[in-house]
Parts: C-alpha cells; structure tokens; sequence
C-alpha cells in the first residue's frame, strides 16, 4: 500500500449533507489496518470558516511540506474510509507530534461516552 499513516490525500467523498466534494484527508489508520483490507480510514481536512469544538486548528508548520490551501482546520468527526484507487493526490505528510495531538482529540472530542 503506497499510502501511510499521518499522509494527506486528496479523495472524492460524500459529505454528511449528501454532496459530494474533492477534499483532502489525513489518513489516521494504521499500517497493520490499512493492509488488512485494503482500506484507509481518514479524517476530512475544510478551508470552511465555521469552527467549533470539533476544529483542529493546522498550519503549514505541522505538515513536511506545505499544503495547497491555507486557513485549514480538520473536522474531527467527518471519518471515512476509502481505497487506493479513490486517492486522485498525494498532498503532503502530517508530523508526527501534531498527528498524535490530532488522534488524542479526536478520541476526546468524537469517540467519548456520552452520559446517558
């Protein structure tokens, strides 16, 4: 599998309203994860202004090389999965410091139990 954990993609993918929209993604499965199946699962990156506790504020610093539009944010509970053959570009690599930060809210912020 060419691509890796931490690597932003380019994808076409249905968006929660239905739409479908080129964005790029940062792929956030593992290794062992992503052979298993031959899936990705990434995390949406958005150029939106809207932001909210769900934004994971990113800069061109936390990446190996720049990415191709600033004022970016992640949106961390638009998750999805998808196969090599729907990647249409190798954007660039998140650090690695930044990728954990990024994982250990998303945990926080998404996946946490709810109190009912």
């Amino acid at each position: 599998m060419p691509y890796k954990q931490r690597d932003v993609v380019k994808i076409s993918a249905q968006l929660p309203d239905g739409n479908t929209a080129t964005h790029p993604f940062v792929i956030i499965s593992c290794g062992v994860a992503n052979s298993r199946e031959n899936f990705y699962t990434g995390v949406m990156m958005t150029g939106s202004t809207h932001k909210d506790v769900f934004s994971f504020s990113i800069a061109d610093s936390m990446f190996e090389s720049p990415l191709e539009k600033g004022n970016c944010h992640i949106r961390l509970y638009i998750l999805t999965s998808f196969r090599e053959i729907q990647v249409t570009k190798f954007v660039s690599r998140m650090k690695k410091a930044f990728f954990v930060q990024l994982v250990k809210q998303i945990t926080e912020i998404t996946f946490k139990v709810d109190n009912d």
